[in-house]
């Protein structure tokens, strides 16, 4: 069940939402990012970042900086009161995804260009640049929990799987190349996939051999970003077309369950699970009106 807590109404497209504690960063198609105090339940900071649409935003692992990467293929860091703080250039072309290793000292990033460059966050030096590891835009990266592998995800349909140290591909992962890849990320031992088909897989990450475990099914992801999470305390949480989100038990994968959170015809895109907090946004594909919906709650 979902407590509702609080509604957040933009005239903007909603790219990604990050949450630290009491403090959502929302990133949009504007330019922009906002910082939102939930207690409060008011916009603290909003800071026109880039001179084209933000794509993801994110927390460092102490909440103490902001990441964006653009459409205007610059990666940015901000102090947490917006201002900004360095300016990261190496890819050619739009900058879609980013992630941080746990232990706060490295920054993936993935773009258009097809490319993957991982980053020192100490001095913001490029560590490498992994020039055209997929075939098509890189969607999604992660790291271990103990940022020893980290993977990259792509519209082409496969993960690939690196050692941090060596820098070395350790696998290759792929279900269905003809079907992309909007989502991946680690829990734990395993990772999880979620595919343009309606499916989300589920990997081991340590086994040599590249199939899926499981998979989870009964949710609608065919055109859009719907993003899904998994949390430790066994569960895959996964935003849908139809408005709802969708529960699965990590091992059993059984029939999930499901709370709808907005009327049919909205896309749910983007959510979060922190602490029992529910962050989720949306926009009204019946009429594409230029409202987004985001939603505070509690999972209870």
């Amino acid at each position: 069940m979902l407590n509702i807590t609080s509604k957040i109404r933009l005239n903007t497209t909603v790219t990604s939402l990050s949450l630290h504690e009491n403090f959502l960063l929302v990133t949009s198609a504007d330019k922009k990012f906002r910082i939102y105090d939930l207690e409060s339940e008011k916009c603290i900071i909003e800071v026109e970042g880039h001179n084209y649409g933000v794509n993801q935003g994110l927390w460092d692992m102490y909440g103490e900086y902001i990441l964006t990467c653009s459409d205007d293929g610059t990666i940015k860091i901000w102090s947490k009161s917006g201002k900004q703080v360095s300016v990261l250039i190496g890819h050619s072309n739009y900058v879609q995804s980013l992630a941080i290793d746990p232990k706060n000292l490295m920054l993936l990033s993935g773009g258009s260009d097809c490319s993957v460059i991982l980053w020192d966050l100490r001095s913001t030096q490029q560590i490498t640049n992994f020039f055209h590891v997929h075939q098509e835009p890189v969607t999604s990266l992660g790291f271990s929990d103990d940022s020893s592998v980290f993977l990259t995800g792509s519209f082409d349909g496969t993960i690939h799987l690196w050692d941090t140290m060596s820098l070395n591909s350790l696998k290759t992962c792929s279900f269905n190349r003809n079907v992309p890849i909007t989502r991946a990320k680690f829990i734990g031992p395993y990772m999880y996939s979620s595919c343009l088909d309606s499916k989300i897989l589920l990997w081991s990450a340590t086994e040599v051999k590249s199939i899926p475990i499981k998979q989870y099914t009964g949710h609608i992801n065919e055109c859009y970003t719907c993003d899904c999470i998994a949390i430790k305390t066994g569960q895959i949480y996964s935003g849908s077309e139809d408005g709802g989100v969708y529960i699965w038990d990590l091992n059993t994968a059984d029939i999930p369950s499901k709370i709808q959170v907005f009327p049919r015809n909205r896309i749910l895109n983007v959510l979060d699970v922190n602490n029992n907090t529910f962050v989720a946004s949306s926009f009204d594909a019946s009429d594409f009106t230029n409202y987004e919906h985001i939603v505070i709650g509690k999972i209870c």
